[in-house]
């Protein structure tokens, strides 16, 4: 039995959609003739495949759910990032007590900022120590911004809700639309971790991946084909016109300051910034044994929630 977790999107810093994800990976598990678990919130209960034994509950409070990690032998862990792991002793010990010999943490690059360990990292370090001492293999994958968001909202800004936007007859709006970053299908970011969960060979690395270089401009224009029909676009023109209106909608001043440093460190260290993209494009490419999906064959699989 493999357990996976999953978690509602939201807005913070590095938070990616997991549910998308996580359905992917329980789909490619079960195609290797495993059996799946999926520990979720009432939230995220529907949409899974049929043989995934469902358990109503949250990685951030294990101890309430103990049952759901009972007899496992590998865990992927998403949800958890955005949130202060108070649980992450008690979410340990569980691991432990269920036999879990592999755990793979679907994790972000927030870490990489700090200039002084944080009470989270400080407990994710604790973490890493209880794994190692058991023997139990981990290893964290943190992608970059999923084409997925366009439908769940969350991390990042950019991409975030197009499809209500468009369904709505709105226009999409974007700051920077013309700077390419990675983007990365779902389904991809489900594909490593499967291989990483059912072959292992990758205890206490690091994983950082990523797809094919996009930008909003791009994307617009391909949807725009794909819908047979010009998507409405109207760019945010300064740093301040985009923080009045991701303010107006919603966003929080942290995730806003994220995004727009992102934007001009794309910006402004463009040449250094693509090869650490390129080098995290090679890392997937090599993982999954063929190049990362294109935004084009995600929006052959996802058109119609745009309509």
């Amino acid at each position: 039995m493999i357990l996976l977790t999953a978690m509602p999107p939201n807005d913070t810093p590095g938070a990616v959609p997991t549910t998308p994800v996580v359905r992917h990976l329980a789909e490619q598990l079960l195609s290797e003739g495993k059996r799946v678990r999926a520990l979720v919130p009432e939230s995220e209960a529907g949409g899974w495949p049929q043989n995934v034994d469902t358990v109503i509950g949250a990685v951030t409070e294990p101890d309430i759910t103990p049952a759901a990690f009972g007899s496992i032998e590998a865990i992927c862990i998403a949800g958890l990032v955005s949130f202060i792991p108070e649980k992450l002793r008690e979410l340990a010990n569980l691991i432990i007590r269920g036999g879990v010999k592999r755990a793979v943490i679907l994790f972000s690059h927030g870490s990489d900022l700090e200039t002084e360990y944080s009470p989270e990292t400080w407990q994710w370090l604790a973490f890493e120590q209880a794994m190692k001492k058991h023997r139990i293999e981990w290893t964290y994958v943190r992608p970059t911004g999923l084409f997925g968001n366009a439908f769940a909202g969350g991390y990042p800004i950019t991409n975030a809700r197009w499809a209500e936007t468009v369904r709505a007859g709105s226009p999409i709006r974007e700051y920077r639309p013309d700077v390419a970053t990675l983007f990365m299908d779902e389904m991809d970011v489900a594909e490593v971790i499967a291989k990483v969960l059912l072959q292992g060979g990758r205890n206490e690395e690091v994983l950082d991946i990523g797809g094919v270089f996009s930008s909003a401009r791009e994307r617009l224009e391909e949807l725009s084909k794909a819908l047979n029909t010009m998507v409405a676009f109207e760019p945010l023109q300064s740093k301040g016109e985009a923080r009045s209106y991701w303010s107006g909608i919603g966003y929080s001043d942290l995730m806003i300051d994220v995004t727009l440093f992102i934007a001009d460190a794309y910006t402004e260290n463009q040449d250094v910034n693509r090869e650490t993209l390129i080098e995290q494009h090679r890392l997937t490419e090599l993982i999954l044994g063929r190049p990362p999906r294109t935004y084009q064959d995600w929006l052959k699989s996802n058109i119609q929630r745009f309509r």
